[in-house]
């Protein structure tokens, strides 16, 4: 397995992976995939890494700098963490994802910005279940909310991870 930065180049095959892990509602297809990775590469540096198993897209990782979603309330950068995603198969990769991820927050200064994301239950408690990991890596579980998403049907829960020093 090897991790590569993930580009626009890319969209087609995260649009492909993202179609055999989520029903149609849950993906954002190949033009918002590329206008994403677009987007951080132009504003924001482009944070989102990729593992590979013979050339075939097994896992990945896609998260750029943003507002707070509660931007209400907290008025500062985050990294957003759009989607992870990990084939079955290969959940051992995980870690080679994170790691990768961890030290390009370091190499481009980003290390220490709260990280936000949106999650379906799943993985809410897939991150609760590998808090440990997490922390390894110096981040805390800080906050979550629970909403219902109407234009899903779907209950979905904001979390946001601060640096554990903090």
């Amino acid at each position: 397995m090897k991790i590569v930065r993930l580009t626009p180049k890319h969209a087609d095959e995260i649009a492909e992976l993202e179609k055999e892990v989520y029903a149609p509602p849950f993906q954002h297809g190949h033009e918002t995939i590329r206008a994403n990775l677009i987007k951080s590469e132009d504003e924001s540096g482009n944070l989102s890494w990729g593992l590979l198993e013979n050339d075939r897209l097994v896992g990945y990782i896609t998260a750029w700098v943003d507002e707070s979603h509660v931007k209400e309330y907290i008025q500062e950068d985050v990294i957003f963490i759009d989607d992870i995603v990990i084939v079955p198969d290969y959940r051992s990769g995980l870690y080679m994802i994170l790691k990768a991820f961890s030290k390009s927050l370091m190499k481009e200064g980003k290390w220490g910005l709260p990280i936000e994301g949106i999650a379906r239950r799943n993985a809410y408690e897939l991150y609760t279940k590998h808090r440990e990991l997490l922390e390894k890596f110096g981040y805390e579980l800080a906050y979550t909310y629970e909403y219902q998403d109407e234009s899903l049907n779907e209950s979905l829960i904001w979390v946001r991870f601060e640096n554990a020093a903090s």
